[in-house]
């Protein structure tokens, strides 16, 4: 799935919910949010949802029509504060079978995964402004980490600073608008690098809106998920602005 740098992982939060590392899933809800993504809902068939930390990904395996098996990895989209289940966002790729297997599932079908897996979660304490900064799906995670810390109260300023071509393609818009306005700590900025003259907000890409807010570089951790050219583009960004390598954590989807 993604390549994550090497750090210390914060330790996961107690819940009462039981581990497991494999099991059946079942499509509670398939929603297509754009043309291109659907945001899809799976309920465990046993009753019994793993523990996950915001940020960590699930493997989903599938039989293609020549009988081979394979799997891919998703960031989990849903916070940990979902106990039903989990909730992936997928973008649907020209000639990919999984993502298209994937969107096309209705209610009731059901698949396997293995799951939690991955070290991309929140790293503590936080610092006075924490950034998140992805492309496209790479938004999962940090739709499930910005809710978490949100709605534990923090105190520190959390961006999500999210990039997309056009307005259309922008993922769970309203929901993040709808975030900012009931926490004055959160600051959403997505990033239009092909807007027309109707779109009033950032332009251009990530990085750019990113340098635009790092005025003190000692005071930020910077959190990077996507394509491996845009993930590797804003961590030499950030790091020639003076933050430290060891507060700048990716994942990389390619």
């Amino acid at each position: 799935m993604a390549e994550a740098t090497v750090q210390a992982s914060a330790p996961a939060q107690t819940t009462q919910r039981r581990r497991v590392t494999r099991g059946e899933y079942v499509v509670a809800q398939n929603e297509e949010t754009n043309p291109q993504v659907n945001v899809i809902r799976f309920v465990p068939t046993n009753g019994q949802m793993f523990e996950f930390e915001a940020g960590q990904f699930v493997s989903v395996s599938a039989v293609k029509p020549d009988g081979k098996k394979i799997a891919r990895d998703y960031s989990i989209f849903s916070p940990p504060s979902f106990r039903e289940g989990f909730e992936l966002c997928i973008k649907r790729v020209e000639g990919g079978f999984m993502s298209n297997y994937l969107c096309d599932l209705k209610s009731g079908d059901k698949i396997n995964a293995i799951g939690p897996m991955g070290g991309f979660i929140m790293r503590k304490p936080l610092p006075p402004e924490v950034f998140f900064v992805s492309t496209g799906t790479g938004v999962a995670p940090f739709r499930s980490m910005a809710e978490t810390l949100l709605s534990n109260g923090i105190n520190e300023q959390i961006y999500l600073i999210f990039g997309s071509r056009h307005p259309e393609d922008i993922i769970y818009r309203s929901y993040f608008e709808d975030l900012e306005k009931k926490y004055d700590n959160f600051h959403y900025r997505p990033t239009l690098s092909r807007a027309d003259d109707t779109w009033n907000g950032h332009r251009g890409h990530v990085q750019e809106t990113l340098k635009e807010h790092i005025l003190d570089p000692s005071k930020k951790d910077v959190y990077i998920c996507g394509l491996q050219i845009m993930v590797d583009q804003v961590k030499d960004l950030a790091i020639s602005a003076g933050v430290s390598p060891n507060n700048i954590y990716y994942e990389r989807y390619d």
